[in-house]
């Protein structure tokens, strides 16, 4: 089953594609299966909507022959409009002549690799798919990156069969996510806005409660300076003891760094605290440059490291959206 990397960059070829593939027989005679490339993988298809409108389609929510490979529910067929809103590429031809190709990312929140694979061999020459930082981007030529969201949109009689925990992320009528460009001989111009892309979450310290324990750390990680060479943290039983010991203080299972804030504030605090050399092992074992200090960069490594430590276990910061 061979992928096959098609590219068409204009209407006419889209059409030549149609007229030039026989039909499938078998399973799907008479429905109009008409593959792009490896007859293998037909479910990667072109289809004509009318003489002005063709679809090239992967199979899913909104294929009127192979939403079975993903649909659980009563077996329904979407209705056109909603074949055409969601196929991931349609080319239409428009009245004054120009063509469009609308471009629609996968449906739903998760990853959509089998997705992602048919637009970055099915795209126009010229347009490129990327993913970057988790989220997906088409840029034509060397312009800018446009981000294109994942569709929450389904079919009306998905999202009335599947109204439960997992799929309130579904919407029946268009979101909106997909991207549209026009083009002008070798040149696609978005049409309309572009989407803008979620800022990722950030990570906020409470420096005003932290510096009610700047003097306890410092003593800290002088205390962890000073006992690292000696600490066996390359011995495995040696670390699951440090380990038990703490799940045994605060009755907990699972793994031992995971202390709460408030313990780990006072083991911070209290120069005798029974866990002091456990929480010791715990931060030599996450980060070893502690160890094997050779010049001042590697001083401010163990200052970085150990803030990013003790953020964590003392419950110094918070999440937010971005």
């Amino acid at each position: 089953m061979a992928m096959y990397w098609a590219k068409p960059t204009t209407f006419a070829e889209v059409e030549s594609i149609y007229n030039n593939t026989k039909p499938m027989r078998g399973r799907n005679k008479d429905k109009d299966v008409r593959p792009i490339g490896d007859r293998a993988r037909d479910h990667e298809r072109v289809k004509k909507i009318s003489a002005n409108c063709y679809l090239l389609m992967n199979g899913g929510y909104y294929d009127d022959v192979f939403q079975w490979y993903y649909f659980r529910g009563k077996p329904a067929i979407p209705t056109q409009a909603e074949t055409v809103a969601l196929a991931p590429i349609c080319w239409k031809r428009h009245s004054d002549g120009t063509e469009t190709v609308t471009i629609r990312n996968g449906i739903g929140n998760g990853a959509h690799m089998s997705h992602y694979s048919f637009l970055d061999r099915m795209l126009p020459r010229g347009m490129g798919f990327f993913i970057q930082n988790g989220k997906q981007y088409i840029r034509v030529d060397a312009g800018e990156a446009l981000y294109l969201p994942k569709c929450m949109y389904v079919p009306r009689h998905i999202f009335d069969q599947e109204r439960i925990r997992y799929t309130e992320w579904m919407r029946a009528t268009d979101d909106g996510s997909a991207l549209t460009f026009r083009r002008n001989g070798d040149v696609f111009t978005l049409v309309g806005d572009k989407c803008d892309a979620p800022k990722p979450p950030r990570t906020l310290v409470n420096k005003k409660q932290k510096a009610k324990y700047k003097d306890a750390m410092t003593g800290y990680l002088e205390w962890i300076s000073a006992m690292a060479p000696m600490l066996q943290v390359d011995d495995w039983k040696y670390r699951s003891e440090m380990g038990r010991q703490i799940r045994e203080f605060h009755n907990e299972s699972g793994y031992y760094h995971k202390i709460p804030p408030k313990l780990m504030r006072d083991v911070v605090i209290k120069q005798d605290h029974p866990l002091r050399l456990a929480m010791a092992v715990d931060f030599v074992s996450h980060y070893g440059t502690i160890r094997n200090i050779q010049s001042q960069a590697d001083v401010s490594q163990v200052r970085t490291e150990f803030n990013r430590w003790i953020n964590k276990h003392c419950g110094f910061t918070k999440t937010v959206k971005g």
